[in-house]
């Protein structure tokens, strides 16, 4: 999604996902790839060369971005952080989450887009509707439900530990 090499997702995800956590300490612990970054990542390799020199490019400027990181930790330099207004934020967001919809409409209504950048993907979602599987449409709008009802749903006994052993089916 974000224009790198699958190869390097794979890569950070280890990285992120592995080896941070076992030297972070926590037992239960997000890292790795983020879909927030995706926004930054994909323009950054365009902005930088684009294909192959703009991913090495971007790859070197993350290296110096995190040892930046490290000397504000360093030197208690996190108050900085609210120099950010709170719209650049909202704005990357919102970018993340049409990024997101564009991509996943054109899945949850049974098609293939023909484009693969992003504006002609957004272009073809008229057409998707148009050319919709209905079996798709039908459980994507059940899994959406799912998503939706499950944390209204109480489990008492599931909270409580009170799950009794059943016996004889298996």
């Amino acid at each position: 999604a974000s224009g790198a090499f699958p190869l390097a997702g794979i890569f950070s995800a280890i990285v992120g996902g592995v080896v941070i956590s076992l030297l972070s300490g926590f037992h239960f612990m997000i890292n790795g790839p983020a879909a927030g970054l995706i926004v930054i990542i994909l323009n950054s390799i365009d902005a930088l060369g684009g294909g192959e020199i703009g991913f090495k490019r971007t790859l070197a400027a993350i290296f110096f971005a995190g040892l930046i990181q490290i000397a504000f930790g360093f030197f208690k330099m996190g108050f900085l952080s609210l120099l950010f207004p709170a719209a650049v934020i909202h704005g990357m967001l919102a970018a993340i989450g049409v990024i997101i919809i564009t991509k996943q409409i054109h899945i949850a209504l049974g098609t293939v887009p023909a484009a693969k950048s992003l504006t002609g993907m957004m272009l073809e979602i008229p057409e998707s509707f148009m050319r919709l599987n209905p079996e798709v449409v039908v459980i994507s709008l059940i899994s959406i439900l799912i998503l939706v009802l499950w944390p209204k749903i109480k489990f008492e006994k599931l909270k409580k530990g009170e799950i009794e052993e059943t016996k004889g089916i298996f």
